[in-house]
């Protein structure tokens, strides 16, 4: 339990910064907007998630131990890319106006990635997605309703933080902390 809820926290931060630079970006931000954007990155890390969690167990039935031991390495390469691309880019990369339909779609899907990689790995360590996917989707939905609220005010001293690294760091961590329960 406690690894599908800090995966599930390092998730929902990195969706939060998105929040925060959509809410910039955006000028004129109206409640069902908020809930519109907010739901549909939810969904789409749920299935996302689940997604993963499928295909780690198709391909966790034919190599046990070497899925087991990859699951490590899946989410250390999902740690280091939110480190990665947290210090690499500048707020103007992350510049899009929630007024156009298609922007929450693409949120979901490219913040997604990390969702899917964590069920792959999820299945290889045999946790079901299902409870952990619910987790990300209920963390991603607030986190993303919290992050354009405290963007729309706060979003210029927000922006210049870096909530990847943050969010990097607890998966890595998590990975590690969960690896070595296993091997011991």
């Amino acid at each position: 339990m406690w690894i599908s809820i800090l995966v599930a926290i390092a998730i929902a931060i990195n969706t939060f910064s998105r929040g925060v630079s959509g809410a910039l970006s955006t000028p004129k931000i109206t409640n069902s907007m908020v809930a519109k954007t907010a739901t549909i990155m939810a969904i789409g890390h749920f299935l996302l998630f689940l997604i993963g969690g499928w295909a780690g167990n198709s391909m966790d039935n034919l190599l046990y131990r070497v899925m087991q031991n990859a699951s490590l390495g899946i989410m250390l390469l999902v740690g280091a890319k939110m480190i990665y691309y947290s210090i690499r880019e500048k707020a103007d990369d992350r510049a899009y106006d929630l007024n156009h339909s298609i922007v929450p779609v693409a949120l979901a899907f490219a913040t997604g990635v990390d969702s899917f990689l964590c069920g792959i790995a999820f299945d290889f360590i045999r946790i079901s997605a299902l409870q952990p996917a619910t987790m990300v989707a209920i963390f991603v939905f607030a986190s993303v309703i919290i992050g354009i609220r405290v963007g729309k005010k706060h979003g210029v001293k927000l922006i210049k933080l870096k909530f990847g690294i943050l969010a990097g760091i607890i998966i890595i961590v998590t990975a590690i902390l969960k690896f070595y329960h296993i091997l011991h």
